[in-house]
């Protein structure tokens, strides 16, 4: 190598080390502070800024209050004043509000507490609470709407015509109708699914419980069904199969309570 090419090299490494390296965005800053650093002080206030900052991008700000008021309810944000919920679509206003305004539920304080005590004490607990809470049930929904809205993606749910939204709550109500929380079902109906109607059953319902039963299999069998999911579906399948045996009856009440969820189970079968 010739001495000018050998210059050549040094001052190009020279002036590459002086340049700044670049700072990830403010979003992505605060997802290391809680991520990588395990710093929920330096995270919450993070997320407190973005939520706040109308010039930051609407999706970043819709992502920040979601995610801060998912550590609230978990019990691990720094307590703050209610965020600004107007970068968030409305349909979720009013949950998120509602979710705020709630104590962190016991859940997740009881799991913490067994694992630290033990692989046999976590263990146990999760025999006990076979279905969890979901840890970010806010976040996911408002990308998937945003998403939507601008037209990058289409819808990615399986059911035709449903967006992955409404997918979401019919899941939320399912899992209160599971756990026997019917007023906690009735009002994410009422504030979700406000016009949904459920489909009149057959004098003939055998041949519907059949198609309820193949249906469940079906779905429990699809390659890319969320490990979330999954629970429900299984516990939903055990509960249909009981009531079949014991009070068959009680099936389609039930399911006319579980918005998507009961078309998806009903399909092709006779009205």
């Amino acid at each position: 190598m010739n001495l000018q090419r050998y210059c050549t090299l040094l001052l190009a490494a020279a002036l590459a080390a002086q340049q700044p390296t670049p700072n990830p965005p403010a979003l992505g800053r605060a997802w290391l502070h809680e991520i990588l650093d395990l710093n929920l002080a330096k995270a919450t206030a993070a997320y407190v800024q973005i939520s706040k900052d109308r010039a930051a991008p609407a999706l970043d700000r819709q992502i920040a209050t979601a995610r801060l008021i998912e550590l609230q309810r978990e019990g691990c944000a720094l307590p703050v004043q209610a965020p600004d919920l107007t970068a968030i679509p409305e349909a979720m206003r009013a949950r998120l509000a509602q979710s705020f305004a709630q104590p962190s539920p016991p859940v997740f304080t009881q799991a913490i507490e067994a694992a630290r005590a033990g692989p046999a004490a976590l263990h146990a607990f999760l025999q006990a609470n076979a279905i969890l809470p979901q840890l970010r049930p806010f976040v996911a929904p408002n990308v998937s709407s945003d998403r939507q809205r601008s037209g990058r993606i289409r819808p990615t749910s399986r059911e035709d015509g449903v967006r992955s939204q409404d997918r979401f709550y019919a899941l939320q109500v399912l899992r209160a109708e599971l756990e026997g929380r019917s007023a906690d079902a009735a009002d994410l109906r009422r504030r979700n699914f406000a016009s949904w109607q459920p489909e009149a059953w057959p004098k003939d319902q055998l041949p519907v419980l059949d198609r309820l039963t193949a249906n469940l299999l079906q779905w429990l069998a699809e390659r890319e069904l969320p490990a979330t999911e999954r629970p429900l579906v299984t516990r939903l399948q055990g509960q249909l199969l009981f009531m079949r045996s014991n009070s068959p009856a009680m099936i389609a009440p039930l399911l006319d309570r579980m918005p998507i969820v009961s078309e998806r189970l009903r399909a092709s079968t006779a009205r």
